[in-house]
């Protein structure tokens, strides 16, 4: 499996509904850390976010949203 196929399969690939920004590229739902983290807005809060979002063993429940850390994925 690819990493577009696996990104597609994440937790944290919900697509917002629309055609995406001006080039057309998807925009996601931002999600924030469900444990480890208050109110997502420090940096150092986001990068938990970030990094568990980059974690393939990620779980749908492993997120809150919409939160601070969004993805676009390219086509």
């Amino acid at each position: 499996m690819g990493p577009e196929a696996t990104f597609r399969e994440h937790p944290g690939a919900d697509l917002v509904p629309g055609r995406g920004d001006r080039h057309g590229t998807p925009v996601h739902v931002p999600v924030d850390r469900a444990e480890g983290t208050g109110t997502g807005v420090s940096a150092a809060e986001r990068a938990a976010t970030v990094r568990r979002l980059a974690d393939l063993a990620a779980r749908p429940e492993d997120f809150l949203g919409p939160g601070r850390a969004g993805g676009r994925s390219g086509h």
